[in-house]
Parts: structure tokens; sequence; C-alpha cells
């Protein structure tokens, strides 16, 4: 995945189509969360978040 692309496209795609803040923050973390994986493959945050 090439990290600024996916965050330019993001930002042009919410200009057209708003989100919550709330949409964007998790969208922003799950960016995060993908881009701190050194693998290359597929991040699953899963056990880092809770949603209880």
């Amino acid at each position: 995945m090439n990290y600024i692309k996916e965050l330019n496209a993001f930002y042009q795609q919410i200009d057209v189509n708003p989100l919550s803040g709330s949409a964007v923050a998790l969208w922003n973390t799950l960016m995060h969360f993908n881009n701190q994986t050194t693998d290359g493959k597929n991040c699953s945050p899963s056990p880092i978040l809770s949603f209880n």
C-alpha cells in the first residue's frame, strides 16, 4: 500500500462525500496501525482495539 496515495485519495473523497469526525478518526487510526506493520501484509488491529 502506498500510504501517501491512500491518504490523498481519502481526503479527496471526503471533499465530495463528507464523513463524521469519528469516521475520519477511525480511518486515520486504522491507517496508522497498518503503517506500523512491517511485513507489508494486511493489518488486523482487533487485538489492540476493544469495542466493549
